[in-house]
């Protein structure tokens, strides 16, 4: 007969088996629910990506079949059934709607990055931009204009110092086209500007960060807010010989606008234009209990479409 001391130690094991057997089935449990959160997030991630690509195909379609709709009409304007929100469409059990936006809506900050006298007339540009936002000083725009300089504009006094030593590569690192307004953060003016986020909110209708692919992104006269092509019109003369398109008149050739200069005419066809390449496409996805924003800029032309930039976020 086992002795009370035998009995108490054979308790103690049991007991002890017990509580190792149940922490490894709580492990195996729990990793299992991670397991399977894993693999409902990885659907969920793929389902918000396949909807977004089918978003994309859609507005592509959406703006080329317009163009074809009415081969006539060589202008682009808020009127067109492209502009309109698109609500309550469903793709694979997600609910999804979209609305789009000419990205040429605004100036394209990276024509500063364009090589030769262009880039004269797009940093005066930009100078009366940054004067209508309250960010007149020249330090500002001198600096964003720095930021962006070609290559092959680097000062000649600079160059033979740049090309011996390593400054070279960050230089041309940092003389790259902008992505996103927010890399106006990293300029020193700028960065300890008070109001600098409402600066930038503002901004959003004044700037775009296109590519420019060694050529000018032109501002489209149709769909532009009148306050962003009054500043920008300074530079070409009087904001008050502009003409708004507001009460729905839009410019059926860019000839018609550019008769409305009083100076620089000769240049106003370079920055100016009836007609978009590139669009944005604002996306909102509903899947389960997540939403997921997406944002994609589409480069559209009869002969090609691209996708050149797409974000997604959840919210």
């Amino acid at each position: 007969m086992k002795s009370v001391r035998q009995q108490g130690i054979a308790l103690v094991s049991v007991m002890a088996a017990i509580a190792i057997i149940t922490a490894i089935l709580s492990a195996m449990s729990y990793k299992q629910h991670i397991d399977i959160g894993i693999q409902g997030y990885a659907i969920q991630k793929n389902k918000a990506i396949l909807s977004v690509l089918s978003v994309e195909n859609l507005a592509m379609a959406m703006i080329l079949n317009q163009d074809e709709d009415d081969d006539s009409k060589q202008y682009d304007y808020y009127d067109e059934s492209w502009a309109t929100p698109v609500e309550d469409l469903e793709f694979d059990g997600s609910k999804v709607k979209f609305i789009i936006f000419d990205a040429q809506a605004q100036f394209n900050v990276n024509n500063l990055n364009i090589r030769g006298n262009n880039r004269r007339h797009a940093i005066e540009i930009l100078r009366n931009i940054f004067a209508s936002l309250n960010l007149g000083d020249n330090k500002i725009y001198s600096e964003v204009a720095n930021w962006l300089r070609p290559d092959g504009d680097i000062k000649s006094k600079d160059r033979l110092y740049l090309a011996d030593s390593d400054y070279f590569d960050k230089y041309r690192f940092s003389n790259a086209p902008m992505v996103s307004i927010n890399e106006l953060r990293l300029m020193v003016s700028l960065r300890e500007r008070e109001g600098l986020e409402d600066i930038l909110v503002q901004a959003n209708d004044y700037m775009s960060f296109l590519p420019t692919i060694d050529e000018l992104v032109k501002i489209n006269v149709n769909t532009a807010n009148d306050e962003m092509l009054q500043s920008v019109v300074k530079y070409f003369g009087s904001a008050e010989q502009f003409i708004t398109i507001s009460a729905g008149r839009p410019y059926a050739n860019i000839n018609s606008f550019c008769r409305l200069m009083k100076k620089n005419r000769n240049v106003c066809s370079r920055f100016f234009d009836v007609k978009s390449s590139y669009f944005y496409v604002h996306s909102l996805i509903d899947i389960g209990d997540n939403k997921v924003y997406a944002k994609s800029l589409l480069m559209i032309s009869k002969d090609d479409t691209k996708v050149m930039l797409r974000e997604l976020k959840v919210i």
